[in-house]
């Protein structure tokens, strides 16, 4: 199955060289959603950017993106690191870090491994 894969894919690429750019275009449309900014010609790319519904629905797909996103990560990260309250008031300090004081996320992550050290030597 693997070989036919990829002579199916070796043909493809020989008759038509430009589709191998094409699906990669088009999955890096899906996988990034403001790259359709980047795809889009200069004189209709400013023209999508000033008008509003373009707008609006660029701003619903990149928060589809993120919801997706957060709630795949969370189960795993909440069923494997937050054992205890004081795991939960280190994400909870975390968070804080970063969302209110603007703390960048290498500072954020060196305290949280160094004090969840403690923690865990305590």
């Amino acid at each position: 199955m693997f070989e036919e894969a990829v002579t199916r894919v070796t043909t493809l690429l020989v008759r038509h060289p430009m589709a191998c750019l094409e699906q990669q275009c088009a999955s890096l449309r899906f996988f990034c959603p403001d790259s359709c900014y980047s795809s889009v010609p200069c004189r209709s790319g400013t023209a999508f950017r000033k008008r509003p519904m373009p707008q609006a629905a660029m701003r619903g797909a990149n928060a589809a993106v993120v919801g997706i996103l957060g709630a795949v990560l969370s189960g795993p990260v909440w069923t494997s690191a937050i054992l205890n309250p004081y795991d939960f008031a280190l994400a909870l300090i975390g968070l804080n870090l970063l969302v209110v004081w603007k703390t960048p996320p290498w500072v954020v992550v060196l305290l949280m491994a160094a004090s969840g050290t403690v923690l865990q030597l305590i």
